[in-house]
């Protein structure tokens, strides 16, 4: 049973898990939302270890990249959904590369900006008023 998200705001410090297998970007990310004001609790590079976290981790917001080298991963997905957290979608590939009942996500498209990434939490945590750019719910 899916439960609602976590009440909170993105203009207030909230708890990110971050899953992308690219180290760069992922280090980019974690800097990105350490500017933001935003604490990194997890980070996984690899499946199994983004498994473990989705299930237990104490996060309110996970930001997803799920092509994780073998393919898409859309289990990670209905985990931090099923647990009624925030959740954004980092892809190269935009809403088009969900399937379409996870098309309702809020997508954040790479290569992505730190203003981009502020709108996308917001999104994610029901904090924000309708806005343009690359962050969008679909």
């Amino acid at each position: 049973m899916q439960q609602p998200p976590v009440p909170c705001t993105a203009d207030l410090p909230v708890r990110v898990f971050v899953v992308e297998d690219e180290s760069l970007v992922r280090l980019m990310l974690v800097e990105m939302l350490t500017e933001l004001g935003h604490t990194v609790v997890a980070e996984a590079h690899k499946f199994d270890s983004a498994v473990e976290i989705a299930q237990a981790g104490d996060y309110q917001v996970a930001i997803l990249d799920l092509n994780l080298g073998d393919g898409p991963r859309f289990e990670l997905l209905e985990m931090v959904r099923e647990r009624g957290k925030g959740l954004v979608i980092a892809t190269g590939y935009g809403a088009a590369g969900l399937p379409t009942n996870h098309r309702d996500c809020i997508v954040l498209q790479k290569p992505y900006t730190e203003q981009s990434l502020a709108v996308a939490l917001r999104l994610a945590l029901g904090a924000a008023s309708p806005v343009t750019g690359a962050a969008q719910r679909q």
